[in-house]
């Protein structure tokens, strides 16, 4: 596996040159504080270019906004987040990174205020990425590109840090809150299947995992599948991922995939669960059916 580059700069502070995952100098992203970014806006694109407009709205959701933007009349995609800059710049230094190992990722554009020395990739809680074309999975051979990309994101990211402010399902073994997640917030009840969940995946090597690969976060296009909606990334046990794929497919065994079923049962209800109480509860129940 290609070394990791250094990721201990979230603070302030100048950035760095660090060893490059391939193999030759690399550029750090400039360092930013851990503060949230409040209420962000589309103005954000300045940071890219006096020259922009938003086309199409592609979502709206609790965390995010996504829409096709056009900068200097040429279409992108923007995400906008009210997210801590640490784990903003968490989830641009590993998709860079990513990108540059050749997985499946979308290749974010710098700002303009980027020099050959330091290269800013988010600014106001706005990430700019290119287009990716191509077709939700939808065939066998399709889903066997998404267990390659999937494999090889486990791979290559083992080691890397968590998440700033996440936690995994390890970890809430004994915490009690991470970033959307809210233990303390639970019945004791629910909060015991979680743990009884999350204990049976505990032991698993940890990566990176997606968070969230569905269908609508994939695109089948040259004859790979690239992972988009990065927001949920975190490190876990990749059976998180891996459980989103056909079985046939995931490499997991039966008692794996029903471990990771559960696991990822218990994940979704108590991330869920103040933000979207209805869907957390709904999946709690299949917790407590599958159990």
């Amino acid at each position: 596996m290609r070394g990791l580059p250094a990721l201990g700069a979230y603070g302030a502070g100048a950035a760095r040159a660090t060893a490059s995952p391939m193999g030759s100098a690399s550029i750090t992203p400039v360092a930013h504080t851990g503060a949230l970014v409040g209420d962000p806006t589309w103005e954000a694109l300045y940071a890219w270019s006096d020259d922009w407009r938003v086309v199409r709205r592609l979502s709206d959701g609790h965390r995010n906004r996504v829409a096709v933007v056009a900068v200097d009349g040429q279409p992108y995609v923007a995400r906008l987040g009210s997210i801590s800059t640490m784990a903003l710049e968490w989830e641009a230094t590993l998709l860079d990174w990513l990108f540059r190992c050749d997985v499946g990722v979308p290749e974010l554009v710098p700002t303009r205020r980027s020099t050959d020395d330091q290269r800013e990739l988010h600014a106001g809680g706005c990430i700019l990425m290119r287009v990716v074309d191509g077709h939700q999975p939808k065939s066998d051979e399709d889903w066997e590109l998404v267990a390659e990309t999937m494999r090889r994101l486990h791979h290559v990211s083992g080691g890397w840090p968590q998440r700033p402010g996440s936690r995994s399902a390890a970890d809430l073994l004994t915490y009690e809150d991470a970033e959307n997640v809210a233990i303390a917030a639970m019945p004791p009840d629910a909060v015991r299947r979680c743990r009884a969940a999350w204990a049976a995946v505990a032991h698993l090597p940890k990566s990176v995992v997606h968070g969230d690969p569905r269908a609508g976060n994939i695109r089948i296009t040259g004859g790979r599948a690239v992972l988009l909606g990065w927001d949920e990334a975190r490190v876990d046990a990749p059976a998180f991922d891996l459980v989103a794929l056909p079985r046939r497919i995931s490499g997991l065994d039966e008692a794996q995939w029903a471990d990771a079923v559960r696991a990822s049962y218990a994940w979704e209800a108590a991330n869920r669960w103040t933000l979207e109480p209805t869907y957390a509860r709904r999946q709690l129940d299949q917790l407590r059916a599958s159990s």
